[in-house]
């Protein structure tokens, strides 16, 4: 018997919002949401249906969205991510703002721990006339940024490093503006293995020389 997108939908509803199932049908055939809205009736391949299950399964594991489908959109654009980067979220968005508000023309611009590239990638896009710079830490992130940037045609200058110990420092001028969304929840936090979290690189959300060190603070 034909499987249909509602039938899929209705037997996913017992483990996910229909909401969450209506995305990961969307990627799994490769068709907008609107699709899967519009065309109940749309018989699926095995492949397909295949591929669904196995999102689900995922998704029930907390699993974030963003990372079962590779991808979450930023500012009107979409961005790769992965386990490690941080999913950016629609409140950094009020970060890009305040950055370009204050960016002046041909101004230089340093994001620092840029994970996905999210708020350099976008400040180079809105303004193409300035120089901007990304930095990381990470190796892995500093790929997935360098992917987003190609892929969206961006222009900057990728670092790798802890912060402003880069080993890149080959410019000597000032920086008219540094942003970060640095790691900001408590070491050993309780939050850190509940949910979503648990999929999220911990380096990027708390400090783990805190963690590492805190038995010696009792």
């Amino acid at each position: 018997m034909p499987v249909t997108i509602e039938s899929l939908l209705r037997e996913a509803e017992t483990l996910i919002s229909r909401f969450e199932s209506e995305l990961l049908l969307s990627d799994a055939i490769e068709k907008p949401r609107t699709f899967v809205i519009a065309h109940p009736e749309h018989h699926l391949s095995r492949k397909e249906v295949a591929q669904f299950k196995s999102h689900i399964v995922r998704r029930t594991k907390r699993e974030p969205i963003a990372y079962i489908v590779g991808h979450k959109e930023f500012y009107g654009r979409e961005f790769l991510v992965n386990e490690h980067t941080l999913i950016p979220r629609p409140e950094t968005e009020h970060l890009v703002e305040a950055a370009l508000a204050r960016l002046p023309p041909q101004g230089r611009l340093w994001d620092l721990g840029t994970g996905s590239g999210a708020v350099a990638v976008t400040v180079a896009l809105e303004r193409p006339d300035a120089h901007v710079r990304a930095s990381d830490i990470s190796a892995d992130a500093l790929a997935v940024a360098a992917r987003n940037a190609a892929s969206l045609g961006a222009k900057l200058e990728f670092a790798q490093g802890s912060w402003f110990a880069v080993d890149r420092p080959s410019e000597t001028q000032a920086y008219d503006v540094v942003v970060s969304n640095p790691p900001y929840i408590e070491a050993g936090d309780v939050h850190l293995q509940q949910g979503d979290l648990r999929f999220e690189p911990q380096q990027a959300l708390t400090d783990e020389l805190l963690l590492r060190f805190k038995p010696n603070l009792m």
